[in-house]
């Protein structure tokens, strides 16, 4: 288990209230709760504000892929009727070999030498060999209601694919 470190943390709410400081500006002056005096009914008030902005931040997160207001209303249904509401995200890689190529590049260099009028050239060709590989990602985010992956509700799904070129015969992402 991990053990916790006071400076660490203290190091990242220091960046986070830098970042905070540039959002509200100069009207407001966020401070650690520690060192502000406070009644103690400030503490839940300050966790809920902190949980309602995470809750947000998850609702806008669904909303960019994809969840509309009928699909929120399902999940919502689901939570309802005593369901666990399951979200996830799975991901599919294949890595597959295409062709090999093979480029002979002249060397910079060229030797001219002449032996009894007949006149020799040398250089050096270097063989460069190109193994080509179709690499895949298929991702879906979907939730289910419960342990029912029949009902799952597909929230977005991409496939993608781009070609890799390596110098080693070896696939560059192994199954």
């Amino acid at each position: 288990m991990d053990r916790f470190h006071y400076g660490r943390f203290r190091n990242e709410m220091e960046k986070a209230l830098v970042t905070v400081r540039k959002i509200v500006g100069a009207e407001k002056e966020p401070v650690y709760p520690s060192e502000l005096s406070h009644e103690y009914g400030d503490k839940y008030l300050l966790v809920e504000r902190a949980a309602n902005s995470s809750l947000m931040a998850c609702m806008t997160s669904l909303e960019m892929f994809g969840l509309s207001k009928e699909q929120l209303g399902m999940l919502k249904n689901w939570a309802k009727s005593g369901k666990t509401v399951t979200l996830v995200l799975t991901r599919e890689e294949t890595s597959e070999f295409d062709r090999k190529e093979e480029v002979k590049q002249d060397g910079k260099t060229t030797k001219v030498s002449t032996f009894m009028g007949v006149k020799h050239t040398e250089k050096i060709v270097t063989t460069i060999t190109d193994y080509h590989w179709k690499f895949s990602v298929k991702y879906k985010l979907f939730v289910y209601p419960g342990n029912d992956k029949e009902s799952a509700l597909t929230l977005k799904q991409e496939n993608r694919g781009i070609g890799l070129k390596t110098q080693m015969d070896t696939n560059p992402r192994p199954p």
